[in-house]
């Protein structure tokens, strides 16, 4: 990379729009994220519009099988018939669950029988007033941690059986914005004084990053690979909805969904040789820091108090 690229990139705004993704890409190999996955398949949840959409779009026309995991039957069904229409590639099933919910997510887990080369935790949310899940935890917490740790522990066997020369991928799609804060587990699964959705938001995205990390060290010598990713700032339905200022203002400058889902799906079934073997927080392709200021930086980063919470949830 060169220096003024690297200087560009320290701006953040001109790294993460779509001058940044631009830039980036002439760096990319060439046919790296176009190779078929044929006889693959990959589970990915959220799914109907946005990142996930572009994602699934991007997997099948590289020939994989897709399982989309939506909350809603309709927009799923609608947004599986385009995908169908648009890829030709009729190997998409439709599966529903609010990844926010222990017994759907449970259920959903029952439902899965064959061997997967890959598991992607898309789902989010943001939201402006606080609730709780019906695990006890923070809404949003329950939904980008609690539910998806359950289910990967649950679709692990799944996982590992998938019989591959390149390890099974398990990939959460967190957020730039967790690297504005610090992990502290007691305010992450019940948030204190005044509920600031945007800030709990960028505080579960970390902990999604710290997750795979912990993940990642216990289970790859069991052939699996974790990671998480960022898409940079990306024009999506879920954007526009949660933080409209922000949309509006930086409409211009946003990447469209398939841009911010390239990295994603470059994850799903890219080169082991460059994936697999140490944990990654990817951006653009690229390895990137799990901080960029020491003040982020916590005795929790280890991931040991997460991990401990996560499992006293999912098995009460």
């Amino acid at each position: 990379m060169s220096f003024w690229s690297k200087v560009m990139d320290r701006s953040i705004v001109f790294s993460f729009d779509k001058t940044g993704y631009k830039r980036h890409a002439k760096e990319f190999i060439a046919g790296e994220a176009e190779s078929a996955l044929t006889g693959k398949t990959v589970l990915i949840t959220g799914c109907n519009s946005g990142i996930g959409y572009a994602c699934v779009e991007q997997l099948l026309r590289r020939d994989a099988k897709v399982i989309m995991v939506c909350r809603s039957k309709e927009r799923g069904e609608r947004a599986r018939t385009r995908l169908v229409a648009e890829t030709t590639n009729p190997n998409i099933e439709l599966r529903l669950a609010d990844m926010a919910d222990v017994d759907q997510v449970n259920a959903l887990a029952d439902g899965i029988s064959d061997p997967l080369d890959g598991l992607i935790h898309n789902a989010g949310n943001l939201i402006h007033k606080k609730r709780m899940a019906s695990c006890g935890v923070e809404y949003i917490t329950a939904l980008h941690l609690v539910g998806p740790h359950l289910l990967t522990t649950r679709l692990k066997p799944n996982l590992v059986a998938s019989g591959s020369a390149q390890a099974a991928r398990i990939i959460f799609v967190s957020s730039g914005g967790m690297y504005t804060q610090r992990l502290n587990c007691d305010q992450l699964f019940d948030p204190t004084g005044r509920y600031d959705g945007v800030r709990h938001y960028a505080h579960t995205k970390r902990g999604q990053v710290v997750l795979a990390n912990a993940l990642h060290r216990a289970w790859s010598r069991e052939g699996l690979s974790v990671h998480a990713m960022h898409p940079g700032w990306v024009d999506t339905p879920a954007v526009r909805r949660s933080i409209p200022t922000f949309a509006t203002l930086t409409s211009p400058i946003l990447r469209n969904p398939a841009q911010g889902a390239d990295t994603l799906s470059w994850l799903a079934g890219g080169p082991s040789a460059k994936i697999d073997g140490e944990f990654g927080f990817w951006f653009d392709r690229m390895r990137v820091p799990m901080h960029l200021k020491k003040s982020t930086k916590s005795v929790q980063d280890d991931g040991v108090s997460l991990l401990d919470r996560l499992e006293g949830l999912i098995h009460q």
